[in-house]
């Protein structure tokens, strides 16, 4: 049996995670996900990406195993909340693992990542990486901390990076 992709959460007989997940979904688009770590930015983007990206994909983990054990104890709705943002986490997790890997692939293949943010990209520890400006100017590697992120139409903005191969 295959499900339809473009229907989420339309598998007969899944209807009950469908519902979780939904609910998790929920929490972070519009509750206290949205409320306390949004900063008005994209779940892929708000600040759990970038701690992770200088403490590792364990941060992500660690804060999913840390909100399950505090569910314990707790009445039944303050519960229900915690184990809603662990799977948050985790999904944020993912999402950090698959960028950090498309990333990695894209470098082992020379090409370059559009960026034109003014943050850095979410990679792990010791990561080094190249940049190029929109004036064409192309950087040594570097640590993404390292580097003074900045976006817009001058010939110093970043415009892209690359994964350096060591």
């Amino acid at each position: 049996m295959t499900t339809d992709k473009t229907q989420p959460f339309s598998a007969p007989g899944y209807e009950v995670l469908a519902a979780v997940l939904q609910r998790a979904f929920d929490q972070a688009a519009d509750g206290k996900g949205k409320e306390r770590h949004a900063n008005a930015l994209p779940f892929d983007k708000q600040p759990m990406q970038t701690i992770a990206a200088a403490h590792g994909v364990g941060f992500l983990t660690g804060q999913a195993a840390k909100k399950s054990q505090e569910a314990h104890g707790l009445p039944h709705d303050r519960a229900v909340a915690e184990i809603l943002g662990a799977i948050n986490y985790l999904a944020g997790a993912v999402i950090f693992m698959e960028a950090e890997a498309a990333a990695k692939a894209a470098a082992e293949n020379g090409k370059w990542i559009s960026w034109y943010e003014d943050y850095a990209p979410a990679l792990s520890v010791g990561t080094l990486i190249r940049f190029k400006t929109a004036d064409g100017n192309t950087s040594p590697s570097l640590h993404p901390s390292d580097i003074s992120w900045k976006r817009g139409i001058h010939g110093d903005a970043i415009i892209a990076y690359q994964v350096a191969n060591g």
